[in-house]
C-alpha cells in the first residue's frame, strides 16, 4: 500500500494543528498555573502577616493581666473574650 503525497501532506498539517492546538492548550495551563502560584504567595504573606499581629495582640494581653494582678485589679463575672476585650481599650 503506497500513500500519495497528497496524503502524506494532509497527515502533516492535521499533526501540525494538533501540536498547535495542545501547545495552546498547554499555554493557558501554564498561565493558570501561574496565577495560581500568585494567588498562593499572596495568601501565605497575608496570613503570616496577620499572624504576627495576632501574637502581638496575645502578647499585649498577657502583659496587661500581669499589669491588672500586680496592681490588684480583679474582674469579676466577666467571661475571658470580653475581658480580652476590655484590656484592648
Amino acid at each position: 500500500m503506497s500513500l500519495s503525497l497528497e496524503d502524506i501532506m494532509d497527515a502533516i498539517k492535521q499533526g501540525t494543528q494538533e501540536n498547535r492546538s495542545l501547545v495552546e492548550k498547554f499555554d493557558k495551563l501554564q498561565t493558570t498555573i501561574n496565577d495560581l502560584y500568585v494567588e498562593i504567595r499572596n495568601f501565605k504573606v497575608k496570613t503570616f502577616e496577620q499572624d504576627k499581629i495576632i501574637k502581638r495582640q496575645q502578647a499585649e494581653i498577657e502583659f496587661l493581666k500581669k499589669e491588672a494582678k500586680k496592681n490588684n485589679v480583679i474582674i469579676y463575672g466577666v467571661p475571658e473574650e470580653k475581658m480580652n476585650m476590655l484590656w484592648t481599650l
